[in-house]
């Protein structure tokens, strides 16, 4: 975990589905460097309201600060991801560039995987922490109730912090780790 962490925001507040999908999210983002401290998750009606909230964050104006943003709701597929993500990265700088998860609940939402796919190219089994290329060209870290490799999570999650948000074409996943490989950042 990093020294301080990444300031932590969940738009869409809390999981909503059972204590242990909410606690087992919570678990999962702090291998992707969450900061407990710097973590919000204040469920707001609508998305503006949230935005307001985080805004008074000196942290989430600087576009280097380290940030992770975790969506909680997935559907409707393009407003509460997509739709989402180009409003938080507009109005707030950190996260133009931040860590992008999804937490994808099937006890909530048991279509995400059907329509990640048919919009976007997810690269693994949701049980497998895929990487979705969104139909916005952006990455976005998969993480479900069933993520069991937490090794594997701070991997992919440090690879996408890496690459700081880039947008990439549709099914441009070249610089994505699956198992089985080695990423090109570790020692052989």
């Amino acid at each position: 975990m990093m020294p301080h962490g990444r300031f932590t925001l969940l738009p869409h507040g809390p999981v909503q589905s059972t204590d242990k999908s909410r606690e087992k999210c919570n678990e999962l983002l702090i291998h992707c460097g969450a900061d407990l401290n710097r973590f919000h998750d204040i469920q707001y009606p609508r998305l503006e309201s949230f935005i307001r909230y985080a805004a008074r964050f000196d942290g989430l104006r600087d576009p280097s600060s380290p940030t992770l943003v975790c969506l909680t709701h997935t559907c409707p597929l393009h407003v509460m991801i997509v739709q989402a993500r180009t409003a938080l990265s507009a109005a707030l700088p950190a996260c133009k560039n931040g860590l992008w998860v999804i937490y994808a609940d099937p006890e909530v939402d048991s279509t995400f995987e059907r329509f990640a796919r048919k919009v976007g190219v997810l690269d693994a089994a949701l049980d497998n922490v895929p990487v979705w290329n969104g139909p916005d060209g952006r990455e976005y870290l998969v993480l479900t109730p069933a993520t069991s490799d937490t090794e594997f999570v701070k991997l992919r999650a440090k690879m996408l912090a890496a690459r700081g948000g880039s947008p990439r074409s549709r099914g441009d996943m070249s610089a994505v780790s699956v198992r089985g490989e080695r990423p090109p950042f570790s020692k052989p």
